[in-house]
């Protein structure tokens, strides 16, 4: 039977359920695993703000590193955090260029769709209607991220913080998210800086990583082997972090495409603490 070292989890509709919180029953596995030297790590595409309470939360004694924006940065969280904020340490960032951030602006500004921009621990974004309030508040329900406004369509503040951001979101409603997905990947074609496009539930991301690249970084910096990590994911963004890991797990809600490419589904779905559940099993089997 293999052996496992490090859990890397997904947290939206993977280890979150689906009030978007770790429950209790989850933050006790996570913390029993993490004091017998399982080490635990954390994948999202969230930014940074929007995982400062989990981290919080779980409260685990030893560093807990994350790759977060989807695979463009990775940091560590010191032991027992107070202040996520002044406790983290940067590892790694990879960001899209000045002149394939710009290309993408201007495409959800001709569009008239709302388009996030992220730096460091701000998103950056022109809301211009109603319709993009909405989206904009759909996105802080599901993450908590609070915006900094710009003034223009152009995001001239947000390119003068910084003309290479993590990563850039459209917004837009599910109908349009196909439509958009395929006009971003011809625009993106001819751009180096530009690797992945991924579909949400309401936006579609632009960034020059994913979560398999950020993982592999990760591994390399803690000097471990993808063979050691069993990952646990269910959507979109999780292909390529389930693909390159010893084990890939997909969750039992998970999208079909996830399934059909992981090692094992679990048999529980997120709200039923599938995660939970599936290392239980893997304890039982002695594989963690």
């Amino acid at each position: 039977m293999p052996k496992f070292s490090t859990v890397a989890l997904d947290l939206d509709g993977t280890a979150l359920n689906s009030a978007h919180c770790l429950a209790d029953e989850t933050i006790a596995k996570i913390r029993e695993l993490s004091s017998r030297g399982v080490r635990i790590l954390l994948a999202t595409g969230r930014s940074t703000p929007a995982v400062y309470d989990h981290v919080l939360r779980l409260n685990l004694s030893v560093p807990l590193h994350c790759v977060l924006f989807n695979g463009a940065y990775g940091c560590v969280f010191k032991p027992n955090p107070t202040n996520p904020v002044d406790e983290i340490k940067d590892i790694f960032r990879i960001r899209l260029g000045a002149a394939e951030a710009k290309k993408v602006i201007d495409f959800g500004a001709a569009r008239g769709n709302c388009v996030q921009y992220y730096v460091r621990d701000r998103i950056y974004v022109h809301a211009s209607s109603p319709g993009h309030a909405s989206l904009m508040q759909r996105y802080t329900d599901l993450t908590s991220a609070v915006h900094t406004f710009c003034s223009s369509p152009g995001l001239k503040e947000a390119i003068a913080d910084s003309p290479t951001p993590e990563k850039i979101l459209v917004m837009c409603e599910q109908s349009e998210v196909e439509e958009i997905a395929e006009g971003l990947t011809q625009l993106c074609e001819s751009l180096e800086g530009v690797q992945y496009i991924i579909k949400g539930g309401f936006f579609v991301e632009v960034l020059g990583a994913c979560k398999g690249t950020g993982l592999e970084k990760m591994a390399a910096t803690l000097g471990i082997s993808m063979g050691e990590i069993v990952a646990f994911g269910d959507g979109f963004n999780d292909l390529e972090f389930i693909l390159g890991v010893g084990r890939g797990v997909a969750m039992k809600n998970g999208r079909q495409i996830i399934k059909d490419a992981a090692d094992r589904t679990t048999d529980y779905t997120n709200e039923e603490l599938g995660v939970v559940r599936e290392l239980e099993r893997m304890e039982e089997m002695s594989e963690l």
